[in-house]
């Protein structure tokens, strides 16, 4: 059986806001199983992070709690573009792309500034 939108904007409204829902779990499931052991495959994977067991726990803690609260943000804002803004593709579009960078940039920054504190204080 198919399910046929009425308008183009609402099937990417709907796209985007499942797409958020999918990061916020995968969010969810790296905070609730952190990587244990350093490897190059799961887990906040950076120069200070992988430096010793000490920085990889904590660069993992912080990175996926700033992962889940940006994509809880990310849920939110698209049901109030849902809400508020239904037609317009461009700005729905811009808006969750503009958002998910800023999230992942500033799980960066912020977690790096953690590290770098805590690689003075070893």
């Amino acid at each position: 059986m198919q399910v046929y939108f009425k308008t183009e904007a609402m099937s990417t409204n709907l796209t985007l806001i499942l797409t958020s829902v999918l990061i916020l779990i995968t969010s969810l499931i790296y905070m609730i199983f952190p990587p244990r052991k350093i490897n190059g495959i799961y887990g906040y994977r950076t120069n200070r992070s992988m430096k010793n067991q000490t920085n990889w726990i904590a660069a993992n803690k912080l990175a996926s709690f700033i992962f889940v609260i940006g994509s809880g943000i990310l849920v939110v804002q698209r049901m109030v573009f849902l809400v508020f803004f239904p037609h317009s593709l461009k700005l729905n579009a811009l808006s969750f792309i503009a958002t998910l960078l800023i999230v992942a940039i500033l799980t960066i920054v912020i977690t790096e500034k953690q590290l770098k504190k805590l690689l003075k204080n070893q």
